[in-house]
């Protein structure tokens, strides 16, 4: 209606445009998020100009987009910019700003520069707590992203230690169900795992996968958390449950695979990894039970 009464560059078109393009991107709809604000940023800088508060969300909205397919070098360039503009319009704590140096942050991350981010993370969440609040949805979010970055320092203690404190809070002021609160729940249970704390791995991700299973069946993170729950079976030498488990997550995440952000795509090659150990592992279990050593044994 609104595009009919007042044209395709009228603001308020324009603002439910940028609701699109972020629905689309959280979808893992990356190519139509990056067509729509692409679109949508090129009318913007035309009508508003370059430094109006809907041009500067609309870079960060194509930033983002962006930085999901992959496209690093183009995200960092607008992640910048949009951050630049935000400071220069708002201030360095208003929450359009925090929100650009969260953004730079996981930009950091995807690229390895890790020093960086964590500088970033740490004064961010800082400023967030402060303008925002200890248990506000960003401020979780901000949490649940540093627990990420320590995960691939190998900061292993101090990301289950944040994880838990964060999956408890979103699970009070979010609710069990959202998106965020399965993700830091998984994201637990894979650092319990990696922490050799199986039976915990298992609690956690069991509570995830039945939540997601009655929420949100078919996404690629559901199968996410099936392939690492029968990780945690696999490591407790529970492999009649483990195996099924571990493919029936490794196929769902392959058929979802177009909708996996590119920062987050080395997790389909972790459960593609964790089913060849596993069918390693039982294959030689029966070559020993026929009394022929496996494989590898062989002189």
């Amino acid at each position: 209606m609104e595009h009919k009464l007042f044209g395709p560059d009228y603001n308020d078109v324009l603002i439910t445009n940028l609701y699109l393009a972020r629905l689309y991107d959280r979808e893992g709809k990356y190519a139509q998020a990056e067509k729509l604000a692409g679109d949508e940023l090129s009318a913007s800088r035309r009508v508003l100009g370059e430094a109006h508060p809907t041009t500067v969300l609309l870079t960060s909205a194509l930033a983002n987009a962006y930085l999901d397919e992959g496209n690093y070098v183009l995200a960092q360039a607008l992640f910048a910019k949009a951050l630049d503009l935000n400071r220069r319009l708002f201030g360095a704590e208003n929450p359009n700003t925090l929100t650009g140096f969260g953004d730079l942050a996981r930009l950091y991350v995807s690229v390895g520069r890790y020093a960086e981010a964590e500088q970033l993370y740490t004064h961010t969440l800082e400023v967030r707590r402060r303008v925002s609040g200890e248990e506000h949805p960003y401020t979780l979010r901000l949490k649940g992203n540093l627990a990420g970055l320590y995960d691939h320092e190998g900061k292993y203690t101090e990301e289950e230690v944040l994880l838990a404190a964060t999956s408890s809070a979103q699970r009070r002021v979010l609710g069990n169900s959202h998106p965020e609160t399965l993700s830091s729940l998984s994201a637990l249970g894979r650092v319990q795992l990696k922490e050799k704390k199986y039976a915990e791995a298992e609690a956690t991700l069991r509570m995830a996968l039945d939540t997601y299973r009655k929420s949100s069946p078919d996404i690629w993170q559901r199968y996410n958390c099936e392939s690492l729950f029968g990780k945690s079976l696999a490591a407790q030498k529970k492999l009649a449950e483990a195996e099924p488990l571990q493919l029936s997550g490794y196929q769902g995440m392959v058929r979802h695979a177009a909708f996996i952000a590119a920062p987050d795509r080395y997790l389909l090659n972790e459960a593609k990894a964790a089913i060849s150990r596993v069918s390693a592992f039982t294959a030689g279990q029966a070559h020993s039970k026929n009394g022929a050593l496996p494989d590898k044994a062989r002189p």
